[in-house]
């Protein structure tokens, strides 16, 4: 899908759904899980939306 479609896809989400839902189907992560989530997304194992965060 194109970044543009994917960035107004959220945008509509977050026009629509309640932050408290948004927040209940994200996971953040620590940059050094990035490489074993991704290798789980990739094989279908994760649901909702991962934020990866680099400071930490």
């Amino acid at each position: 899908m194109p970044r543009e479609r994917r960035i107004a896809a959220w945008r509509a989400i977050a026009d629509e759904v309640p932050v408290a839902t948004i927040e209940s189907v994200a996971t953040t992560i620590p940059l050094a899980d990035a490489p074993e989530t991704a290798a789980r997304l990739l094989r279908g194992e994760v649901k909702g939306r991962v934020i990866v965060d680099v400071n930490a």
